[in-house]
């Protein structure tokens, strides 16, 4: 998989990104797909780098809302979250 690796270098170095964990680089950048077509390669896929990513985005959304509407009740705030989160 050299190939590959080379042309995840070649991206990082065009984006401009300092990459100091190669794996996790590759990580992130390896959807579920990829490995059922290469059954040979023994890597992750991004999928908890996504759960993990949904996680915060909840997270600053909800801070958004407690500190944005300070006398919203938590059932209104649900209600609000709910067509944000929808959106993204």
């Amino acid at each position: 998989m050299q190939n590959v690796c080379e042309i995840m270098d070649a991206l990082a170095e065009r984006s401009g990104l300092s990459v100091r964990n190669r794996a996790l680089f590759r990580t992130a950048l390896t959807h579920r797909s990829y490995l059922n077509e290469h059954a040979d390669v023994d890597w992750e896929d991004n999928e908890r780098l996504e759960y993990l990513g949904d996680a915060v985005l909840d997270f600053m959304l909800a801070d958004y809302l407690y500190e944005n509407f300070p006398n919203a009740p938590e059932g209104e705030l649900t209600a609000l979250e709910q067509p944000m989160k929808a959106a993204a």
